[in-house]
């Protein structure tokens, strides 16, 4: 449940109103009071009675915003069941709310953007704590007596001034697992998070970082994320990376891939969008843990033949490349589960693509496709087609031997009749036809309608072309 205090200024008065959401996996509610109806300090006392009747295993949440008032401190500080604290956008003033009478229940403390300059000692009473969140404010440094918290799992201290790595000072920690660093000028990677022996996750993005040095050291690292960051990965820094099983370079104006980058065995998954990258080295190929590699965003217009030998590959994203087919090659992906082919310059699919059975989300909007292949009715677990802005000028009879499918979008293609067999399709959830060339008028009109209407009293999100709009409907 969350507390969410907002004061209002109304021709010189101060309305407060009175948020409380209660958080459950089948159901959200959400009341709101103004001081109209209810005294502000009478709404805070009943919220807190309310959630304690609540029988939810959801988290706790105090959330407050702007001022709060002492009568209102002296009851959210007796709240037993709190186990977060956020006071975003707060002022240095507000913090006094951290002196609460339940600091080993606080599990989780968000002080995001203020005008904090350090991390506020009141901070070292909650023992408990296992994640603290001060994004963008101005942190210029980093008290060793951060990381003396035993329950400590992560540090989130995106967006402040930690420009120079000394004024990181961690001390040695053994529960740590995720740190974030990211958009703070840094230029070197902190040498003391060397001392945090089981951190997990580093990210370190849209800083000024220009090499790896101490990066082998952290010898539990799993996901390191340099995104942003202008770097040289050559065959030196692909040594110090041998541990990664995450890799983010995506937007580091990389223009090639290594050739060793075969050695990184434990690499399950590589992200290198918005790049340079003309083309994919055939090393990759004995990356055999590979399960997600994200590529969007860069120049290749080529996929090699290596690429389709990565048996375990779950997700393949191509999105904005300049390809202009997809090879047969791609049916040995027998474990890929999502293909991402949009914004290319593709303008048919392989006949073989039907045997990619396990296939459910496949994205090749804004091409140049007529057609789909015979056997793409093969694939039978597809949930997901999205085929708009394409070049169709026929309903793709090869979906309706497709029942799993969610959601059909056929927008903006060359599509003038749709066969009533469409609401056969007992599971989708969205249907999108608007900007195709179909009748506005007359019998087939009207009959298309008629099928609209049925599939929205099913509750299918439908988007279609009424006259000269676009109608959107659904439950």
């Amino acid at each position: 449940m969350f507390l969410n205090f907002r004061s209002d200024h109304l021709i010189g008065k101060t309305v407060f109103f009175l948020m409380i959401t209660i958080v459950h996996p089948v159901f959200s509610q959400q009341y709101r009071l103004k001081k109209t109806q209810l005294d502000s300090l009478k709404n805070i006392q009943k919220a807190i009675l309310t959630r304690q009747k609540q029988k939810t295993d959801s988290l706790k949440a105090i959330y407050h915003r702007r001022k709060i008032s002492k009568e209102e401190q002296k009851l959210i500080t007796k709240d037993k069941e709190a186990r977060q604290i956020a006071l975003e956008e707060n002022h240095q003033k507000n913090l006094r709310i951290l002196t609460t009478n339940q600091p080993d229940t606080i599990l989780d403390i968000r002080l995001g953007r203020g005008l904090l300059t350090t991390i506020p000692d009141q901070v070292k009473h909650f023992t408990a704590l296992e994640e603290l969140e001060i994004s963008h404010n101005n942190i210029s440094q980093i008290p060793k007596w951060l990381s003396s918290s035993p329950s400590l799992k992560k540090i989130l201290l995106w967006g402040n001034s930690l420009e120079n790595s000394k004024e990181i000072k961690f001390r040695k920690n053994s529960s740590i697992i995720t740190v974030d660093l990211s958009q703070n000028h840094l230029e070197k990677i902190p040498r003391s998070l060397r001392k945090l022996k089981v951190l997990k996750t580093l990210r370190i993005g849209g800083n000024k970082i220009y090499n790896l040095n101490g990066l082998q050291k952290l010898k539990s690292l799993r996901e390191f994320s340099l995104k942003g960051n202008t770097i040289f990965i050559g065959p030196k820094e692909i040594k110090k990376l041998k541990h990664i099983e995450t890799l983010n370079l995506s937007y580091c104006n990389l223009v090639y891939i290594p050739l060793e980058i075969n050695q990184l065995k434990n690499l399950k998954k590589l992200i290198l969008p918005g790049n340079f990258l003309v083309e994919i080295p055939e090393t990759i190929s004995e990356l055999k843990n590979l399960k997600s590699l994200v590529l969007y965003k860069n120049k290749i217009s080529t996929i090699p033949k290596a690429l389709f030998e990565i048996e375990n590959l779950e997700w393949l994203d191509l999105y904005y490349n300049q390809l202009t087919e997809i090879p047969d090659d791609i049916a040995q992906l027998k474990n890929l589960e999502i293909l991402f082919i949009s914004h290319n310059k593709i303008n048919r699919l392989p006949e073989a693509i039907g045997r990619m059975e396990n296939l459910k989300e496949f994205y090749a909007h804004h091409n140049q496709l007529t057609q789909l292949p015979k056997s793409f009715q093969h694939l039978t677990n597809l949930k997901y087609c999205h085929l708009q802005h394409n070049l169709i000028n026929e309903f793709p009879k090869e979906l309706l031997n497709l029942q799993k499918l969610k959601e059909i979008n056929l927008a903006n293609n060359h599509i003038e009749k749709f066969p009533e067999k469409i609401l056969y399709f007992k599971n989708l959830k969205l249907l999108d036809i608007a900007k195709n060339p179909y009748p506005k008028s007359g019998e087939d009109y009207d009959r298309l309608l008629q099928m609209m209407e049925k599939l929205q009293k099913r509750g299918v999100l439908i988007r279609f072309d009424l006259k000269n709009q676009t109608i959107k409907g659904g439950k």
